[in-house]
């Protein structure tokens, strides 16, 4: 009787460990808000893009403030920079990194491309206004494919492009439209870890999905669920974060697009900046996402 008293009790402590330590729901959690430039009370003007070294290290692309601002994984400024001569920054809408420490830079205002070292030392710039080919029409965000390539948003081109990091053009992906296989001004692109290419496809409100064959996979979202998504970053666990910016928030889908989280992010403030903006992944479930309506970058934390 005793033993089995016993035994009762530690099924029940072993029961009661258990649910103390099950996961709760999915979360976003705000740890961060960095927003402090180079001179006191010089603040981010128009934060847009974000993108995260392989040493932690963080770029941020002011827009407005036509410059690019470098920060440790603390948040601790380490340089900005604006370029010089004709690697001068215009409208720096987005930023990304590739293996070697590259930077590469999508210039809205310049239609170009431009590269710099990580110290800001400008090393060369490719493409040009237009329609053809290495030729853009505001490139609105950019991203490193796995095998080194740059896929640039050209935003009123209604397509992607994607060069190689010498600058040379390999092809594009998308025409301007509504159907499946379609782009309709998009923003920003991400790569699943079977290698499918997941673009932002902003004005068709929802995300647009291709293979590297540049064969449409369909889409995900759709109007009823999204309204101008700006940037989209995949967790290698399958988890889709969306900046649904005319909802103004941040949010969580499953692959199979069950929404799991989202997190409120008001905007406007009068100075008719969309919220948030582009989103960068970090170690550990870090995610950095630019909020250009209130100059800053938040540093959100995600737990699944």
């Amino acid at each position: 009787m005793v033993a089995e008293r016993n035994i009762i009790l530690v099924v029940s402590a072993i029961l009661f460990l258990v649910a103390g330590c099950s996961p709760g729901p999915p979360t976003y959690t705000i740890a961060a808000s960095w927003s402090t430039a180079e001179s006191p009370g010089d603040s981010l003007s128009e934060p847009m893009g974000v993108a995260v070294a392989r040493d932690g290290t963080v770029f941020v692309t002011d827009a407005r403030g036509a410059r690019v601002l470098q920060y440790d994984p603390h948040g601790r400024l380490i340089r900005e920079w604006r370029g010089e001569d004709e690697g001068r920054l215009a409208r720096p809408i987005d930023i990304g990194v590739s293996e070697n420490g590259i930077v590469h830079i999508a210039d809205f205002e310049r239609d170009q491309m431009l590269a710099f070292t990580s110290a800001g030392e400008f090393l060369s710039s490719w493409g040009s206004s237009g329609s053809g080919n290495d030729q853009f029409q505001s490139p609105a965000g950019l991203s490193i494919g796995p095998d080194g390539s740059i896929y640039i948003a050209d935003f009123q081109n209604h397509r992607v492009q994607v060069i190689g990091a010498d600058g040379t053009f390999i092809r594009t992906i998308g025409r301007k439209g509504h159907a499946e296989g379609d782009l309709y001004y998009p923003t920003d692109i991400d790569f699943a870890g079977d290698g499918t290419i997941w673009i932002a496809d902003a004005y068709n409100h929802r995300l647009a999905l291709f293979g590297s064959d540049r064969r449409s996979f369909g889409t995900f979202g759709g109007p009823d669920r999204l309204s101008v998504p700006v940037s989209v970053a995949l967790d290698p666990d399958g988890i889709v974060h969306i900046s649904d910016s005319d909802h103004r928030r941040l949010v969580a889908f499953s692959a199979d697009g069950q929404e799991l989280a989202s997190l409120p992010i008001p905007g406007g403030l009068g100075n008719g900046l969309t919220t948030p903006g582009h989103i960068a992944r970090g170690p550990n479930g870090t995610l950095y996402v630019a909020d250009p309506a209130h100059g800053r970058l938040l540093v959100i934390q995600w737990k699944h």
